[in-house]
């Protein structure tokens, strides 16, 4: 657990000035002498309309509608292709080991060279021709030789897209400077467009084929990358058109790899955040496939679960900053992880595919208050020049360790044992860690919950 005075020194790094949104033109002095000119015209719109879009909120809410596109009926796809229950846990674990080796280094240069915006855009263009070569694969290639062909496929897009997430969190926290306690308002959207869009594919899937996914992807891909293009995000300057050059200190890789052990305090946090990831996945990566085959049920129920489990995900957003300051960080996270218990728990109970929807909303809980209290902590213990570095550090251990470690044991566990017992297992695991996790932080602080208002002021231990 950091001392007062060690976090004082966190603190203390992470000042950075405030900045104000307006833009600049590359056309500023021709635009002074000639104010009525088109140019003049067009370029008021265009200032206008950046200033009064909430672009953190927009850059969510399709960021995650492509993201939606690929992820959850995946699973669906390859078992049509005939891949056993292990090949799909292979490949759905593509992604996340793409997370632990390729994001942190992307992440950490665009720390190092401050290209956190041009990366990000760059990835999004070409992800828009990688996730096509799945299909590809599937049409030209024999059924005989169609996993190494995926695996090939899958590895390929997931190397493109694998940091995109933790690029788009450094820069809107970065946008939001000073009130990223705020971070969940604009997180909410991407939730809310999670939800919306497997409503819509769901149906959509059992009328025309697990295949739209693909041109659904490629069409939204398209919208991400003109928001990205649009937005002020790693674009802000000075009210007076004149470029902040606030350059932070470079820093060196040593600094980076040090980013999860650098006190007791972080180790138990990231180890947290793999269990958390572990548990999620085991549900994103098999929840469908269990209810399609132990009860035959329908893609649109598939889709109207995900939109279930979002109900209680936007509000959470929605409210973390209160959350934050009544509850604390530490106490969010406990009662997240007691949400993922009840959940897969009453999975492994029901006897009809639509009890699935008493329990989808617990996924709001589980999910919605970890982020919050995760990104909040984690972005208070990074100085400014690692904040990247230290997101895609994050995403590695939560969204690559332990969603690698939950789809390749998940799916062996489950061609061996079950579904059912392999949820229970998921929940027996949960409480013993997070039991441990309370008490460490329980014996290592004053007090057993701290607000994000008292955490702030008095650089006291959680």
């Amino acid at each position: 657990i950091p001392t007062t005075s060690s976090l004082g020194e966190i603190f203390a790094e992470n000042t950075e000035p405030v900045y104000s949104r307006s833009y600049s033109t590359d056309f500023s002095d021709f635009l002074k002498v000639f104010p009525n000119s088109y140019f003049a015209s067009r370029s008021r719109i265009s200032h206008s309309l950046r200033m009064n879009l909430d672009w953190c909120s927009v850059v969510y809410f399709v960021y995650f509608i492509r993201a939606a596109s690929e992820f959850r009926f995946l699973p669906l796809f390859f078992s049509g292709l005939g891949c056993s229950h292990t090949e799909i846990g292979i490949l759905m674990a593509i992604g996340p080991i793409c997370r632990i080796i390729i994001n942190p280094i992307i992440s950490a240069l665009a720390d190092i060279h401050h290209m956190h915006r041009w990366i990000l855009i760059s990835c999004a263009c070409v992800c828009i021709f990688t996730f096509p070569l799945l299909l590809l694969a599937s049409v030209i290639v024999p059924e005989s030789s169609i996993f190494p062909a995926l695996f090939i496929s899958v590895l390929v897009h997931n190397s493109i897209s694998c940091s995109q997430g933790s690029l788009v969190n450094t820069l809107v926290l970065r946008q939001l400077h000073p009130n990223r306690a705020l971070f969940g308002q604009k997180r909410m959207w991407g939730a809310l467009s999670w939800g919306l869009c497997y409503a819509v594919m769901g149906p959509l899937i059992d009328w025309v084929g697990v295949w739209f996914m693909f041109p659904m992807f490629m069409l939204s891909g398209v919208v991400v990358v003109g928001v990205f293009i649009m937005s002020p995000l790693g674009k802000i300057v000075a009210s007076d058109a004149t470029v902040i050059q606030t350059v932070p200190v470079k820093p060196t890789w040593g600094e980076i790899a040090r980013i999860p052990v650098q006190n007791s305090y972080t180790t138990l946090f990231f180890t947290l955040a793999f269990l958390s990831g572990a548990g999620i996945a085991l549900v994103e990566s098999f929840l469908f496939l269990f209810l399609t085959e132990k009860f035959n049920a329908s893609n649109t129920l598939c889709g109207i679960s995900v939109t279930f489990s979002i109900m209680f995900e936007v509000p959470i957003f929605m409210i973390s900053h209160r959350l934050l300051d009544r509850l604390g960080p530490v106490t969010m996270i406990v009662l997240a992880q007691l949400s993922h218990v009840i959940r897969v728990l009453g999975y492994s109970l029901i006897e009809n595919p639509w009890l699935v929807l008493v329990f989808e909303p617990l996924h709001g809980l589980s999910f919605g208050l970890f982020h919050s209290a995760a990104i909040f902590l984690l972005d208070h213990m990074t100085p400014p020049n690692l904040s990247a570095s230290a997101q895609g550090i994050y995403s590695a251990v939560q969204n690559g360790l332990g969603t690698t470690f939950s789809m390749v044991m998940g799916g062996y566990l489950i061609d061996r044992f079950g579904t059912s017992t392999v949820f229970r297992g998921s929940a027996v695991l949960s409480v013993i860690f997070t039991s441990l996790f309370y008490i460490a932080s329980h014996l290592k602080a004053r007090r057993r919950s701290r607000s994000y208002a008292e955490f702030v002021a008095d650089n006291t231990d959680l």
